[in-house]
């Protein structure tokens, strides 16, 4: 009994074609949504510091001074008054110094000195610069895209 020549043919070639390309597609999509999921992310947690932050100025009627930052939320030493102390409490349980980047948060109170006009609140995006496009901001409670 002959068999007939071995090899591979023209079908089996297109099927393997069509298989590889049909993962790559997969994949692509899910890269290219992951990086608005973790947009998204990084929202949810601007806006949790964000909470926090206006809980102190509930407390203390003034937002945390440019030396304290947003450690203040979970550490009493950075209070820059001592007197301010006995009301201090836990306002963040988790300590949050960087985005899902791995960029530092920029915290900058606006107006006079004690943060009485605002704040600003930056993830500097997965470029890890200032402007670009990609940062999340949050200030005033608001969410703006610069």
């Amino acid at each position: 009994m002959s068999r007939g020549p071995r090899g591979v043919t023209i079908n089996s070639l297109l099927t393997g074609f069509a298989v590889a390309l049909a993962l790559a597609a997969i994949v692509a999509v899910n890269f290219v949504d992951s990086g608005s999921m973790i947009e998204q992310l990084q929202g949810k947690q601007l806006r949790v510091v964000a909470g926090a932050i206006n809980e102190f100025k509930g407390t203390y009627a003034r937002y945390p001074e440019p030396d304290e930052g947003v450690a203040v939320l979970w550490d009493k030493e950075r209070l820059s008054s001592s007197s301010e102390r006995d009301k201090w409490r836990l306002f963040l349980k988790d300590k949050v110094t960087s985005d899902h980047w791995g960029n530092p948060l920029v915290y900058t109170p606006a107006g006079t000195s004690g943060g009485v006009g605002g704040y600003e609140l930056r993830s500097l995006g997965p470029d890890g610069r200032q402007g670009g496009g990609d940062d999340v901001v949050i200030a005033g409670g608001a969410d703006l895209r610069q």
